[in-house]
């Protein structure tokens, strides 16, 4: 059961990704439309592969963090 994202930094990097995956562009990152150079690209990058391999969901949003969360956590 997918419940959304509560939190307000998963639903901010979620949408600049979805935009990502809309527009194509992985070099130009948008929030609403504009360009948005506030932080480093990565993690959008990464939850836009995750958007394109899983769908967009709240779970592929915060695939690659629970990922390397978990990564962090077994070493």
């Amino acid at each position: 059961m997918d419940t959304g994202i509560t939190n307000f930094d998963d639903a901010y990097y979620a949408q600049k990704a979805k935009e990502i995956l809309d527009s194509g562009s992985f070099w130009l990152i948008t929030q609403a439309g504009e360009p948005a150079m506030d932080n480093p690209p990565l993690p959008f990058w990464l939850t836009a592969l995750a958007f394109s391999l899983f769908g967009v969901s709240s779970y592929s949003a915060i695939f690659f963090s629970a990922l390397f969360a978990t990564g962090i956590v077994l070493m």
